[in-house]
């Protein structure tokens, strides 16, 4: 179950950045600039702190898991 959930987060995640295809703005529109131009600099400026929040939400979520299975493991 929170393999599922992780990997809703991480979509969830993905698909932020994606919503600026529609014009919704946020690191997404980095990333499409940076495309357009042929900018490594945009293009990084918002796809690396996509990845980062990416990974703080796996980390997070696997803490949070091996947190709430060890408890029920020990009773």
């Amino acid at each position: 179950m929170f393999a599922k959930i992780k990997f809703a987060a991480i979509l969830t995640n993905s698909i932020a950045v994606l919503t600026a295809i529609i014009g919704s703005g946020g690191l997404g529109a980095l990333v499409f600039e940076g495309l357009i131009s042929f900018s490594t600099e945009k293009v990084m400026a918002g796809a690396l702190p996509a990845i980062g929040f990416a990974l703080f939400l796996d980390m997070s979520f696997t803490a949070l898991e091996k947190r709430l299975t060890s408890r029920q493991g020990g009773e």
